[in-house]
């Protein structure tokens, strides 16, 4: 084919093709491509292509493919370069952007954004709700991040409200997440949280953290039956690795609480008794400034 294909069934070209292919079920071109592919179900390239496929249900290129996939339900490509927008999108090798609701990379990935995400040994950039990729990615970002041959430690740190945190954090040695559990004699209140932050810096055994922390805050007697107050923290640490395992983080954090007009969940004031409330008189909208002490032994 060297030109334009037109047809109401399915377009099939033995040899290779250039031009467009537009088809009311599919379109299949058995050796390479470059231009354009357009099907109502399918299109597949069984060698190298160059271009754009656009198709109901699933687009496949077996070969190395330059261009843009979209699909309304499967992309695949054995190495694409560009993008794949689906519900599932599938490569071995991916050196561009992934969209969907599934994006799965082989050994490569660059970008990939949707709500399940996996990546090989290499990957760029992760946003998604579940991400799972291997050692050597630049950046995740995710409510459950998974980094195999990643970083995992036990974290405890404590704050000015009195709460004693626990959790496990978990990434690639710079971005990471923890996932917290909490408790506080202090304001007789419990808390479950999540935090997202960035390991940078220093020199030696000495480093710095940057973390954004939002919590859940329960009544004692209360816990998961009620709505809970948000407790939300900006934080800033100094870190020092006391051994191969162990390190201490000290800092200071910005806070905000908000327990949306609820009398019943409010918090006692910070043990440095500043605070700044810009909200009504049941404490629903309190912002201060706090400090922390955190531990962290690697698993």
């Amino acid at each position: 084919l060297d030109g334009v294909s037109v047809g109401a069934g399915v377009g099939v070209v033995e040899q290779d093709a250039k031009g467009v292919q537009v088809a009311a079920i599919g379109n299949s071109v058995r050796r390479n491509s470059r231009g354009f592919q357009g099907g109502g179900i399918f299109n597949v390239i069984g060698g190298q292509g160059r271009g754009a496929q656009i198709a109901g249900i699933v687009n496949v290129a077996k070969g190395y493919f330059k261009g843009f996939q979209a699909a309304g339900v499967v992309n695949y490509a054995k190495e694409i370069h560009g993008a794949q927008v689906g519900v599932v999108n599938v490569a071995k090798a991916q050196y561009g952007t992934q969209v969907g609701v599934v994006n799965v990379a082989g050994k490569r990935s660059a970008t990939q954004i949707g709500v399940f995400n996996v990546a090989g040994k290499r990957s760029g950039t992760q946003i998604g709700v579940f991400n799972v990729v291997g050692k050597d990615n630049e950046y995740t970002l995710g409510l459950f991040n998974f980094v195999r041959k990643g970083k995992t430690a036990l974290t405890m740190w404590g704050d000015e409200l009195g709460f004693m945190n626990t959790g496990i954090k978990h990434g690639n040695g710079k971005w990471y997440n923890m996932y917290l559990f909490g408790y506080s004699p202090h304001a007789k209140r419990g808390s479950v949280g999540l935090a997202h932050g960035f390991r940078f810096g220093g020199s030696g055994k000495l480093f710095f953290t940057v973390d954004a922390v939002a919590r859940g805050i329960f009544e004692k007697k209360k816990i998961f039956k009620k709505a809970p107050a948000l407790l939300a923290s900006a934080r800033f640490g100094v870190g020092f690795r006391v051994s191969r395992g162990l390190s201490l983080i000290v800092g200071a954090s910005y806070n905000y609480f908000n327990n949306f007009d609820r009398d019943d969940n409010d918090l006692p004031e910070p043990f440095h008794g500043i605070t700044m409330e810009y909200g009504s008189k049941n404490n629903d909208d309190i912002h201060w400034p706090g400090v922390f002490v955190q531990l962290d032994v690697n698993l």
